[in-house]
């Protein structure tokens, strides 16, 4: 399996798009302009002065540049200075979409957005609507930040700026390819070359042509050939503006572009150049993609060592820098490289970690879609509520110029027909925030009962298939012994090779019997947590209430929970002695887990990933975990699940 790998180069920093943000001068030094301050007086030019210090220390701290920012906000508001706002909230947003912090980035532009419609500021309505697009965009949520940029699009247009318009249409193109809407990526992204066609040497030409050709290889059917001619103009391109960074996207993009052409010889020499180019730049993007390509040219030409220091290479970059879809890439990658050496065992190992960062890669996709959704919902919210007030205000106007009695008349009809709107919107919020939790809850449910579908497939296969064998070998050796004469010193060897024999058929089953408890199935939690808790020394199982059993995939999600807690006990809280209790009544079951052990502060210490999981399928179940610990005084967790009565 080949993957392709893309650098898709997107320039969309309001800062770059707009041309109001404050521009400090290269000759004005930081302490001459703070010299300045306290003999400033408080108007305009002291929200100018705040400005540019606040951008020459964007560069060193970010703190600083956020204090004096505020400063010049504070000011503004003192003097009523609404034009100061607008440039606050470009600086203010540009350094919070730095930090990561987008939300509060998405609230500073929205201000701005709604000061700018107040005013009817056209072009500072623009640049909120930008700002507010880059934002979603940093977020991943790429349809919240094409309605953005979309809306902004025809106020760009007004401007009758070439260069901006470019701009504009190259990141409308960039978005709809995130979207894998290639046919509309491919118009916006030839509108922005043919714009920027009268500066066939600029780096904007560059960037725009380069995801034009990166949409060109994405088409259905691929267009290898654009694709490679206008990487190879990006690269020209690069090198006379000695854009490195420009230069190493361009030599993997036409490495893929050869791939795609079927040419493997020439696809790996341009890997080869973006390897040595990214090393010196220390680009971890580069490097990454680089290996990875090299990697399965090797794979492919049977240099298996050689594409397993590749792949390694490129894992270690993910690892380390926490690039969750790459590393999943690379493990498919050693799951391919495995089957292509016939190493079995290799490939479980690697498929086993492939199928676990498929569920947090599909989780994550998950939270981000029903975040997507959310934000949709609020906007659209908005915008009706934007209509109604507008409606409501033609409506008075019309209303004051009617007789006193009409007037009274329609004010009391307004007021109950409000009430049924706010009633009827009440019961539509309610049932949206009813269906996403739905969502969640089916999409939970979902991944643990393919879960347990493939534990109790891995436990008859292990039971029935590898335990069976074993079984199988142990008889035919001591067949083996029965028929044969041995040797004295062989007989001790021969009897610890059938010992080391037993133990692993003991263990075979120890292992399937914890993934998939037959007395659980059989018999119900009451048994198979005793079970569990016999071959702990330091756990002790109480069980109070009814003996009747429960539906089967709450049965499991209690048992994982208890075997999980147990292990984090043993495991983190180095606790010598264990109370496990499970409490089952007619209408309510409880777990309770409680330990000696050194204790935590839970309003402090981050959950691992262990309790999430767990706190994550007891929500999906509407059940409840409580969490009591300190440190120094041990831990008790609870379980609490609430049982519908079976009629």
């Amino acid at each position: 399996m080949r993957c392709f790998f893309w650098t898709l180069v997107i320039a969309i920093s309001v800062n770059c798009l707009f041309s109001f943000k404050v521009k400090a001068q290269s000759d004005e030094k930081l302490d001459s302009l703070l010299l300045c301050l306290p003999n400033a007086k408080a108007d305009s030019n002291a929200v100018l002065l705040y400005f540019k210090i606040g951008e020459l220390y964007e560069k060193s701290d970010l703190t600083k540049a956020k204090e004096y920012y505020n400063k010049a906000r504070m000011l503004c508001d003192k003097i009523g200075y609404s034009r100061g706002y607008f440039t606050f909230a470009v600086n203010y947003s540009y350094v919070l979409d730095i930090e990561g912090q987008h939300d509060s980035a998405i609230v500073v532009n929205q201000k701005a957005l709604e000061l700018a419609e107040t005013e009817k500021n056209r072009k500072q309505i623009a640049v909120a609507l930008g700002g507010l697009g880059k934002s979603y965009t940093y977020k991943s949520q790429y349809e919240t930040a094409l309605d953005y940029y979309q809306k902004a699009l025809p106020y760009v247009e007004e401007a009758n700026d070439k260069a901006l318009q470019a701009k504009f249409n190259d990141i409308l193109q960039c978005l709809y390819y995130y979207l894998k809407q290639h046919d509309r990526a491919i118009a916006y992204g030839e509108k922005a070359v043919a714009i920027l066609k009268d500066k066939p040497n600029s780096q904007e030409y560059g960037n725009a042509l380069m995801n034009l050709s990166v949409s060109y290889l994405h088409h259905k059917p691929p267009l290898p050939e654009k694709a490679l001619e206008g990487q190879l103009e990006v690269l020209r391109i690069a090198k006379l503006n000695g854009n490195l960074k420009m230069q190493a996207s361009s030599l993997n993009n036409i490495a893929d572009c050869y791939l795609s052409l079927k040419k493997p010889e020439d696809a790996r020499n341009y890997h080869e150049k973006g390897l040595e180019l990214g090393k010196r730049m220390n680009s971890v993007r580069t490097i990454y993609i680089s290996s990875m390509g090299l990697g399965y040219y090797e794979m492919q030409k049977n240099n298996f060592d050689r594409a397993e220091t590749y792949f390694s290479e490129a894992l270690a970059i993910a690892q380390k820098h926490k690039m969750l879809k790459q590393e999943k890439d690379c493990v498919m990658a050693f799951v391919d490289l495995s089957l292509a050496r016939n190493d079995y065992v290799a490939y479980k190992r690697y498929e086993r970690s492939l199928d676990s960062l498929s569920n947090i890669v599909l989780n994550e996709t998950i939270q981000k879609a029903l975040l997507e959704l959310e934000t949709k919902y609020e906007a659209e919210k908005k915008d009706s509520r934007i209509v109604a007030l507008e409606r409501e205000r033609k409506l008075v106007y019309w209303l004051s110029g009617s007789g006193i009695l009409i007037f009274i008349l329609l004010v009391t009809l307004l007021f109950f027909r409000n009430r049924i709107i706010k009633h009827q919107k009440i019961i539509a919020e309610h049932q949206v925030v009813q269906l996403i939790q739905e969502k969640q809850l089916i999409a939970s449910q979902s991944i643990l009962e393919g879960e347990t579908a493939e534990r109790s497939r891995l436990a008859r296969d292990l039971h029935d298939g590898l335990g069976g064998m074993l079984s199988v070998v142990r008889l035919n050796l001591k067949g083996i012994r029965t028929g044969a004469f041995i040797e004295d010193e062989d007989v001790s060897r021969y009897g610890k090779a059938l010992s080391m024999l037993d133990d692993s058929i003991k263990e075979l089953r120890r292992v399937a019997h914890h993934m998939m408890p037959e007395s659980l199935l059989r018999y119900g939690l009451k048994a198979s947590l005793t079970d569990f808790c016999n071959d702990i020394p330091s756990v002790q199982f109480h069980y109070f209430g009814n003996d009747n059993r429960l539906d089967c995939p709450l049965e499991i999600l209690i048992y994982r929970s208890a075997h999980e807690l147990v292990n984090n006990a043993l495991r983190h809280a180095e606790a010598t002695h264990i109370n496990l209790q499970l409490v089952q009544e007619d209408d309510r079951v409880s777990l309770t887990v409680q330990d000696d052990g050194k204790g935590f502060d839970p309003d402090t210490t981050p959950k691992g990933m262990g309790l999430d999981s767990v706190n994550n399928r007891v929500a999906s179940f509407d059940g409840k975990m409580s969490i009591y610990s300190s440190p120094g005084n041990g831990t008790e967790i609870n379980i609490e699940f609430q049982l519908k009565r079976k009629l």
